[in-house]
């Protein structure tokens, strides 16, 4: 994966970056002499064994130690990690002050005063141990600090892996769910219409051949283009209509430019659409139906859906709302927090349902 390589590199670039500037230290270290700047050999000595001792002390924990006996751990393997530490310790300072007792200090010529650094250390043995201790406790404790962010990196990666995993996988059950429904409404129409007149009847087929083919085969992306999304609408309106009355109007508008680039989710108006042909219209009065979808600079689409208000009695059981409740999960897989859903009865006695999708969000 992408964000894995990323981190790795993250992490030898750390790796890097902390021991050059260690091995820099001498450098910046140097001292006056009659000669210009220099180093001392012995300080030279001295800090090669620190920086040896840092190295073996970090290496041990990050690679060994801390994946063994830390990650995912019981109290008593956790014990064992601190016990070895301490060990680990003692054995790299007595291996520190042995090479400073080797190289660092060797006997003076007679007659001749020690070296400078020499000075320093004799006169201050536990002082010099005590911050040598120091460092390597510092050297454990940030091998443990960064092994465990990496490892908690690692661990959120894979989370969100399998979050993606599970939106996809709901997304697909929540479209094979929608299908059926949709073409169920359709199917119903036509039935509807084949009592009347067969020639319209067949023309509806054809419309919903063309219907089910952008549904099964031409909306397979999670995003697909707004003017395809509009012309797919248009040919349902247009199925719709054929078996309204009279008394029926229907009003629909699209502000949509044709050479709009904006993405998508498909089939999201669909089922606001199904409800307001559905649940718009009683048979019985003058009942009116208006769609409008409009796209505002790039900056956000607008549903706004309106249609004759009947309320069901208690005996209506028809319509289980399977439509919205969908429309309703997928926005939140796919828009989460971007966007804004209002349903509400307007003073005109006119269901109204407003979707207004947000473009320009953050997924994250």
């Amino acid at each position: 994966m992408t964000t894995a390589k990323n981190t790795k590199k993250i992490e030898l670039t750390i790796h890097i970056i902390a021991w050059l500037v260690l091995l820099s230290i001498p450098i910046f270290s140097m001292e006056k002499t009659a000669n210009g700047l220099a180093i001392s050999d012995h300080f030279v000595h001295h800090q090669l064994a620190v920086i040896v001792c840092i190295l073996i002390a970090f290496y041990v924990n990050y690679l060994f130690l801390i994946p063994h006996f830390l990650f995912d751990k019981k109290r008593k393997e956790k014990t064992q990690f601190l016990i070895i530490n301490i060990v680990l310790l003692v054995c790299l300072i007595y291996i520190l002050h042995f090479w400073k007792d080797r190289y660092i200090l060797p006997l003076p010529i007679k007659g001749e005063p020690p070296p400078h650094h020499a000075e320093k250390i004799i006169a201050f043995p536990i002082v010099v141990l005590l911050r040598d201790s120091f460092v390597i406790v510092l050297t454990v404790f940030s091998s443990v600090v960064i092994r465990l962010n990496l490892r908690f990196a690692e661990k959120e990666e894979v989370r969100q892996e399998e979050q993606r995993a599970r939106t996809q996988m709901e997304l697909i059950h929540l479209r094979s769910q929608l299908n059926p429904h949709f073409l169920l409404n359709t199917l119903n129409n036509i039935y509807a219409l084949i009592a009347f007149d067969k020639d319209m009847a067949q023309q509806a087929v054809y419309d919903l051949g063309k219907l089910l083919r952008y549904v099964l085969y031409e909306n397979n992306d999670t995003f697909v283009p707004l003017t395809q999304e509009i012309e797919f609408l248009k040919n349902y309106i247009r199925l719709m209509r054929i078996r309204l009355s009279d008394n029926v109007k229907v009003n629909v508008v699209f502000d949509v430019a044709e050479d709009s680039t904006t993405q998508i989710a498909p089939l999201l108006f669909i089922s606001l659409i199904e409800n307001a042909f559905k649940h718009g219209i009683s048979g019985e009065e003058n009942d009116v139906i208006s769609i409008t979808i409009r796209e505002v600079q790039g900056e956000k689409v607008i549903c706004d859906i309106r249609n004759s208000y009947h309320p069901k009695n208690e005996q209506d059981q028809s319509g289980s709302g399977i439509g919205l409740q969908q429309v309703r999960k997928r926005m939140d897989l796919l828009y989460p927090k971007a966007y804004s859903w209002k349903i509400y009865v307007s003073e005109e006695n006119l269901y109204c349902s407003t979707l207004i999708i947000f473009l320009n969000y953050d997924a994250n």
